[in-house]
């Protein structure tokens, strides 16, 4: 289990697998596993229906579609009662919760410096 105050851009180091991804699958109930597949659009099989989730969200947010040039997909698959280490996202999201009890905290630019964010976006 990854804790909350991991570095969120090293987690996946610093806490490598103890399981194959089949396996976190299949146990997924008890893996404490977080899984993150990146950019399944890219992917043949999975890219047109990734498109079609893009277009239906598009549909409810025509006043901007004109700013929206590209998209970028992660899906991030975890175990109940994991924590995502606290982090700044890059870009702006579009957050879909599927199943189960999940708690979000968001918080304002000020819990981090100048300098910790100036360091963020410009690596």
């Amino acid at each position: 289990m990854v804790e909350q105050t991991a570095d969120f851009d090293r987690a996946h180091l610093q806490k490598p697998m103890r399981q194959s991804l089949a396996e976190s699958f299949a146990n997924l109930r008890e893996a404490g596993a977080q899984i993150c597949i990146n950019y399944p659009e890219t992917d043949p099989e999975y890219g047109a229906l990734i498109k079609s989730v893009y277009d239906e969200i598009a549909l409810h947010t025509a006043p901007f579609k004109s700013q929206i040039s590209w998209y970028a997909t992660h899906i991030f698959i975890a175990s109940p009662g994991t924590i995502t280490p606290y982090h700044t996202d890059r870009v702006i999201n579009f957050l879909m919760h599927l199943h189960g009890p999940k708690r979000v905290k968001l918080w304002d630019k000020n819990v981090m410096s100048q300098s910790e964010i100036e360091r963020l976006f410009g690596s």
